[in-house]
């Protein structure tokens, strides 16, 4: 449980409390105000990723040393990357 001091137990489920940050709770009041009463969500970057956490992993996608990054896996089809001269292909082959 989130409030723990309130008396929630485990067998006691009707005390279960859900902590919602204020920026979420913000964006969606200002999204409501926004799109007249419609909630358009959060959005999503429309590709997705992996970290090269791996010095392995780095120097296998050709990177120097020092370097960090991400490897682009997948761009979602209709995405703008493409289409905005990223060099890459959406088939995320590397």
């Amino acid at each position: 449980p989130a409030l723990p001091q309130l008396g929630a137990s485990g067998q006691d489920a009707q005390n279960v409390a859900y902590v919602v940050p204020a920026v979420v709770i913000s964006h969606f009041l200002q999204d409501l105000k926004r799109h007249r009463g419609r909630y358009a969500g959060f959005p999503q970057p429309g590709f997705s990723f992996q970290l090269l956490h791996s010095a392995a992993l780095r120097r296998a996608c050709g990177l120097a040393g020092g370097m960090a990054g991400v490897r682009v896996l997948h761009v979602d089809p209709g995405d703008a990357g493409p289409a905005a001269g990223s060099g890459g292909s959406s088939s995320g082959g590397g």
